[in-house]
């Protein structure tokens, strides 16, 4: 990794990733900053040779992160990935000594591998603790102490000397990590007198109040995460979660004025709520009201907050992890550029944080020495893009996270930080939904944008006229132009209105393609239904199926009510219907088991004819047909007899003639004389 600041240096910088890097406050010893490429957190190294009497090993380092330009600070652990060892101090009961079986030995236990604990009753711990937490050579051989896990502690206070001995080992920077009901100042009845010397260490080093009144609350078996910072983030990412499931406990007799991060899910809100507070280097979880039972969240909580304690570290750098890119990308901004074309940009954002090292001399822990502050803001790099298309204006796209909650990085369309990219639609949705997510899983806020739309609406879809009537096809819509097809019997192809005419009886289907300035195009379709008359007895009536309907597969008739289809073993392009007693509907079924439109073939009876006069009529005489009115009459020997269109015949020589009456539907009955 290259060096990319110096206490010298008051130059805003960049890395890879376009990640930040400055300086604003000089200190005793100077402290640089790298963030790894691919890497979402900050390396620091420092240099305290400069310090009084420095030798390696004279002193601790404390590693000190703010997110609010220095407003306040907190300890970030700097010891990311390297394994700690914890005595865990239980209350002489057997069965609250857990903490070992909690934590495991591998990977996947919530331990993670990275926990070592020793066990010893508070009794033993209590008569010479200095035994424990020492070595022959009298150096401290654990990073943190965790007390109880019991209710009431097993009435169990810390002895006087045991209490200065954790006084001691709290101010070397070693953390301390206390149980439930272990600090009170309450009459905890059956629990028995309050625990002086451990609230003397939470009232001195946790910041915490230990009332002798009116502090007991009601607890809970969920609790809430409040606080978003390192100790929800390592070895267990738990930052994603808000709410987390617990065995039943309570606080009892304390007010937590450090950082709460988890408070019970009562209603109750102020700093008597807290399930999990610390402050600096000494932490209290209400773990133990129900004796020694740990949910797998507990037990992961418990060890989120060991590692954070174990705070300070000898060597003169660290990974600091509690630095990650939190921030999300900006929202994107989608601008429709051609039919099926959108543009997308976005940028990620970084998450600044500022940092100092705190030097302690081991020898006289009442001096301390700081670092030079600086600052660094990583930030992972925009990674793409979460797309949906849907019909729904608050639709969303779907985001996959893992068992902890976290986004899965593995996004619709991938990216870099401004490029613009362009998005072809795969549907004809409504909308289209984005989320920019960066490398860390940021999600950046929802942008919604109306998908190319484009109407085509024909006015009236099927219309029915008899063979050689114009038919009226009318289209709408958002369309700038439109194009009929097939060119059949129209009069037009191009325009919103065309007339279709068809010479004989059929179904057909004409399309309409409506396009609009930017390509997009859209189609509707309008079905004529061209109708024939006939007369009973008629044969050899055509049926035309447009090309455009498919496949036919068999022809159908019905009469009235025309509900009951019964089939035609005729599967030819052009039906011929042939002797119809009354008026049918005629369909086809068109790809295996789609039925067509139908259209109406209307018999009409013959006309009844007959003669009202005398049937032998003589040269010069006449005699009367009927019907008298409402056709035409025709005699086929005008030579032999006329006919007016009253029927009136009149003889005019001898032999044989025939009348034929025909109606305006073109129905005809004829009758012969003599």
């Amino acid at each position: 990794m290259k060096k990319i600041f110096t206490r010298k240096n008051f130059l805003f910088l960049f890395s890879w990733m376009f990640s930040a890097i400055s300086a604003f406050g000089a200190g005793d010893f100077p402290l640089t900053a790298t963030i790894p490429a691919g890497q979402n957190y900050v390396h620091l190294s420092w240099d305290p040779s400069a310090l009084p009497g420095y030798i390696p090993g004279k002193y601790n380092y404390t590693v000190k992160i703010s997110g609010d330009n220095g407003a306040s600070w907190q300890t970030c652990s700097a010891n990311y990935g390297k394994k700690i060892k914890v005595l865990n101090v239980f209350p002489d009961i057997a069965g609250s000594n857990q903490l070992k079986t909690w934590m495991g030995t591998t990977e996947t236990d919530p331990g993670m591998g990275l926990i070592a604990v020793d066990p010893i009753a508070i009794a033993s711990f209590n008569a010479n603790p200095d035994s424990y937490l020492k070595d022959a050579e009298g150096n401290y051989q654990y990073d943190v102490i965790m007390f109880g896990t019991w209710d009431c502690n097993y009435s169990r206070d810390l002895s006087v000397a045991a209490r200065d001995a954790v006084e001691a080992f709290l101010k070397t920077g070693r953390g301390v990590l206390l149980g439930h009901d272990t600090s009170s100042n309450m009459n905890q009845g059956t629990c028995g007198a309050p625990h002086v010397n451990f609230n003397y260490l939470v009232n001195t080093y946790l910041n915490e109040s230990t009332p002798s009144v009116g502090s007991y609350l009601a607890g809970s078996s969920t609790v809430k995460a409040v606080n978003d910072g390192f100790l929800l983030k390592y070895p267990w990412d738990l930052s994603a979660r808000t709410s987390f499931t617990i065995p039943y406990t309570h606080p009892l007799g304390q007010i937590a004025n450090g950082i709460i991060w988890m408070k019970f899910d009562i209603a109750t809100t102020d700093n008597r709520n807290f399930y999990l507070t610390t402050w600096n280097n000494m932490a209290q979880i209400q773990t133990g009201h129900s004796n020694a039972s740990a949910t797998l969240d507990e037990q992961k909580i418990i060890a989120n907050t060991l590692i954070y304690l174990a705070q300070f570290t000898q060597a003169t750098s660290a990974d600091a992890h509690c630095a990650m890119d939190v921030a999300a990308p900006d929202k994107p901004t989608a601008v429709r550029t051609a039919c099926k074309t959108i543009s997308i940009q976005s940028k990620d954002n970084g998450t600044a944080n500022q940092f100092h090292v705190m030097a302690t001399d081991i020898g006289d822990q009442t001096r301390t020495y700081h670092s030079d502050t600086i600052s660094a803001t990583p930030k992972a790099g925009l990674a793409g893009y979460f797309i949906s298309e849907d019909h729904d204006p608050n639709g969303q796209p779907v985001i996959i996270r893992d068992g902890m909650g976290h986004v899965i990085v593995n996004p619709t369309v991938t990216t870099k930080d401004n490029q613009l990219i362009t998005y072809t639609p795969l549907t004809n949705a409504t909308y289209i939904h984005i989320q920019a997510v960066d490398s860390a899983g940021n999600l950046s806020a929802l942008s919604s944008t109306i998908s190319p739309v484009i109407s085509v609406n024909v006015s009236t879809r099927n219309i029915s006229n008899c063979i050689g009537e114009t038919a009226a096809l009318t289209a709408d819509g958002t369309a700038t132009s439109f194009t009929w097809s097939p060119a059949e019997g129209l009069n037009t192809t191009t325009g919103k209105n065309v007339n279709a005419t068809r010479s004989a009886a059929g179904i057909y289907k004409y399309y309409v393609t409506g396009t609009d300035a930017m390509g997009c195009t859209a189609k509707d379709s309008a079905i004529v239904l061209s109708g024939h008359v006939v007369c009973a007895g008629s044969s050899n009536v055509p049926v035309s199926l447009s090309d455009n309907w498919g496949t036919i597969t068999k022809w159908q008739y019905a009469f009235s009510p025309f509900t009951t289809w019964t089939d035609i073993n005729e599967t030819a392009g052009t039906l011929i219907v042939e002797n119809l007693p009354e008026t049918a509907k005629i369909r086809a079924i068109v790809n295996g088991s789609t039925p067509t439109d139908a259209v109406t073939i209307k018999t009409f009876p013959k006309p009844v004819v007959s003669i009202t006069g005398a049937t032998g009529i003589c040269i010069g005489s006449t005699s009367q047909l009927s019907p008298t009115s409402g056709g035409t009459w025709v005699s086929n020997n005008p030579s032999v007899a006329t006919v007016t269109n009253a029927g009136v015949v009149t003889g005019i020589s001898a032999g044989s003639v025939t009348f034929t009456y025909t109606r305006p539907d073109g129905c005809s009955s004829s009758l012969t004389i003599p």
